[in-house]
């Protein structure tokens, strides 16, 4: 696993990235380490309008920013956090935040390539969800191209819906806050 966050962040991003260091340990531990290759966990997903068409982007490093996290077939998977709503009450917001998985199913199991693992990668990644203590809870699971991104053209990734890839997301609310002073350090 690794994590690609921004080193300062604020407001939403800097539970964001509490919530992929989270989710980096509680993966290992809840999957006691079943997860093989590398599974890359980016911060939050911007839609980004290009040629009439909206694509996911998410930082990697100062400036640069990339378009095609959820189809390199290089890693085993990807997991990126998009912000579908957010409600601000005074001091404290609550962000409703989808946390997108794409893997590759045979990368992250490689010891049972005969049956489709897709159930038992659903099951541990809300396992590890649910352990986050940043997360207020989850609300919604969506599985498929076209539910988990319905708010971007999926053109480039329609066929992550055949074996041996799984696309699938959590809805979480998150609860954080706006107060610019504190930083990176923003809860």
């Amino acid at each position: 696993m690794t994590v690609i966050a921004k080193t300062v962040t604020y407001g939403i991003e800097s539970k964001i990235k509490l919530i992929q260091q989270d989710l980096n340990n509680e993966l290992l531990i809840a999957n006691e380490g079943n997860w093989n290759g590398t599974v890359n966990i980016y911060g939050k997903i911007q839609p980004v309008l290009r040629k009439g068409e909206i694509e996911p982007e998410v930082w990697l490093a100062s400036e640069e920013y990339s378009k095609g996290i959820f189809i390199n077939d290089k890693i085993a998977g990807s997991v990126g956090f998009h912000i579908t709503d957010e409600d601000n009450t005074d001091f404290n917001q609550v962000a409703t935040i989808d946390i997108i998985f794409s893997v590759i199913l045979t990368k992250i199991y490689t010891n049972d390539d005969t049956v489709r693992q897709d159930e038992r990668a659903l099951i541990e990644a809300k396992r590890a969800i649910v352990n986050c203590a940043y997360i207020n809870e989850v609300t919604n699971i969506k599985r498929g191209v076209k539910d988990v991104f319905a708010d971007f053209t999926t053109e480039k990734i329609k066929y992550r819906d055949m074996q041996p890839w799984f696309v699938f997301s959590f809805t979480c609310d998150v609860t954080y806050s706006n107060d610019f002073c504190q930083g990176s350090e923003a809860l």
